[in-house]
């Protein structure tokens, strides 16, 4: 009963909420979180919808791909790849932060050589 509980609550928020999560802090960072929050659930369901049409819209594709039964694989490829491109994205932000910091204290150096 509780794990049945447990697992509904984890794919609900693998359904309505992650996926759109993880594809707004790619593409709206200057967003306020009410509109991130907005947004996650708006792009999560849509991808949900289009996945469940990708999966299951004719028997071809219900052969090849195991059809509805093997959601759970594809969406957690999805999240899986969603995260990673946000670790690479937060990787090259916090290098550049740092070769911003580095450059600009060479320049006050510079200019504490040249007084």
């Amino acid at each position: 009963m509780i794990e049945t509980f447990i697992f509904q609550a984890f794919g609900l928020l693998f359904v309505f909420f992650i996926p759109g999560f993880l594809l707004t802090l790619l593409f709206f960072e200057d967003e306020p979180w009410h509109a991130k929050a907005l947004f996650s659930v708006v792009i999560s369901i849509c991808f949900t919808v289009f996945l469940g049409l990708l999966l299951g819209f004719n028997e071809t594709m219900k052969n090849i791909t195991g059809g509805l039964s093997k959601t759970w694989m594809y969406m957690l490829m999805f999240n899986g790849l969603l995260v990673f491109m946000n670790i690479f994205k937060m990787s090259r932000a916090t290098s550049k932060k740092t070769d911003d910091i580095i450059s600009v204290s060479k320049k006050n150096k510079a200019r504490g050589k040249k007084k």
